[in-house]
């Protein structure tokens, strides 16, 4: 469609050379240029008008400029992924020594015991020699 546009008339506008306009059909819808062979039509009147400036409102403006902000973070957070995939694989190995948990606290309460009971007899040793040696 650009190409019949452009051959119409050699002395045409910069904007039409470059193609900077836009369709207009009857209604006053922008006709997308991806849709032009489809929706454009022998006999039919359509307005060839420049591209209108697209005004871009604050908000947006504000969004974008957070996005812009945030990227170096979303770069650095993208460069973690690998050791995130690592830790994710590691994890049933987490869940069972948590479940381990339990027992390994009843083996060190039963080993704090026989250290006291250890104590105890070293202790009843070490007076047993003492009444001997006295």
């Amino acid at each position: 469609m650009s190409n019949i546009i452009q051959q119409m008339d050699p002395r045409l506008n910069p904007q039409v050379v470059t193609n900077d306009y836009d369709l207009v059909d009857p209604n006053g819808n922008v006709i997308l240029p991806l849709l032009w062979d489809a929706v454009v039509q022998d006999g039919m009147v359509i307005t060839l008008r420049p591209k209108q400036p697209v005004v871009v409102p604050p908000e947006v403006q504000q969004l974008q400029t957070d996005v812009q902000q945030l990227q170096p973070q979303v770069q650095a957070l993208q460069q973690l992924q690998p050791q995130v995939q690592a830790l994710q694989q590691l994890r049933p190995q987490v869940q069972a020594l948590q479940q381990l948990q339990p027992q390994v606290q009843e083996l060190q309460q039963g080993m704090e015991r026989m250290e006291r009971r250890v104590r105890n007899v070293n202790q009843k040793r070490i007076s047993i020699l003492r009444w001997f040696t006295t």
